[in-house]
């Protein structure tokens, strides 16, 4: 799943740092490469931690590993679909 979830997310900064070489008009702030790369940081923060929380109800025990291993790949398709939807048709 991590390897759908960087393929997707290659996709999507490469789009966007196009779309903002191609930009033309007037321009306040961050280009959407750069806003794009800080919320996928947020969300890695976000899986990570989220994910570990997930886990601490088992954990101690076996299963403790699988829940985080099973939230993460939750999490990545959901990202992935993420992605996909703001850059639907613009490949």
């Amino acid at each position: 799943m991590d390897q759908q979830l960087t393929i997707s997310w290659r996709r999507a900064v490469r789009i966007a740092s196009t779309q903002d070489a191609n930009y033309r008009g007037p321009f306040e702030g961050e280009s959407w490469s750069s806003v794009l790369r800080r919320s996928q940081q947020a969300w890695n923060r976000y899986r990570n931690a989220h994910c570990l929380s997930e886990s601490y109800r088992m954990r101690g025990g076996n299963s403790g590993g699988n829940l985080e291993a099973s939230c993460r790949i939750r999490l990545a398709r959901e990202r992935i679909d993420e992605l996909e939807v703001v850059f639907e048709g613009m490949r």
